[in-house]
C-alpha cells in the first residue's frame, strides 16, 4: 500500500482499502479532450450524479477526472500509437506525427500534406493537443 495508505479508508478489521473519489475538477477543455481520446478508444462514457464516467469494462468505471491523457505518456502513447497504425489497402500507415520540441505536425503519408499543426507548454502538451484535433478531424472525414 506504501505511500497511498494515509489516503485510503481502512474497511472493517479487514486488509481491504477502498479510496475516495476524485473530487478535483479538471478544466473543461481537459475534460472535454479526455472524453473525445476515451470515446476514440471504444470506451462507453455518460454523465451520472454530475460527473463524467469512463466504462472501462462492466466492472471498471471511473471517473473523467480520472483518466491522464494529458498528463502521461503511458496514457497518451497508446493512442498515437494507434492512429499511426492505421492502414490502407497496401498496409502502409496513413499519418504519421513528426514532433520536435514543443510542435507536432500530423502529416498524410501518401501525400506528405499537413493535416494540421499544434503546440504546447511542452512536448506532451503538443502531443496531447495534436492528439485531440486529430480525433476532432477524423470524427467529421
Amino acid at each position: 500500500m506504501g505511500k497511498f495508505k494515509d489516503l485510503a479508508i481502512k474497511k472493517g478489521n479487514t486488509e481491504r482499502w477502498t479510496f475516495p473519489i476524485s473530487t478535483r475538477k479538471l478544466p473543461s477543455y481537459v475534460e472535454e479532450g479526455n472524453k473525445l481520446i476515451a470515446s476514440f478508444e471504444g470506451f462507453k462514457t455518460y454523465v451520472m450524479n454530475g460527473y463524467t464516467n469512463v466504462e472501462y469494462s462492466d466492472d471498471n468505471v471511473r471517473t473523467i477526472q480520472d483518466t491522464h491523457y494529458h498528463s502521461s505518456w503511458d496514457w497518451l502513447m497508446p493512442i498515437i500509437e494507434k492512429i499511426e497504425d492505421f492502414r490502407d489497402e497496401n498496409s502502409c500507415a496513413l499519418w504519421n506525427f513528426k514532433t520536435e520540441q514543443c510542435f507536432v505536425e500530423v502529416v498524410e503519408n501518401k501525400t506528405s500534406e499537413t493535416i494540421l499543426e499544434c503546440d504546447g507548454m511542452d512536448k506532451l502538451d503538443a502531443s496531447y493537443n495534436a492528439v485531440v484535433e486529430f480525433i476532432e478531424w477524423y470524427n467529421n472525414n
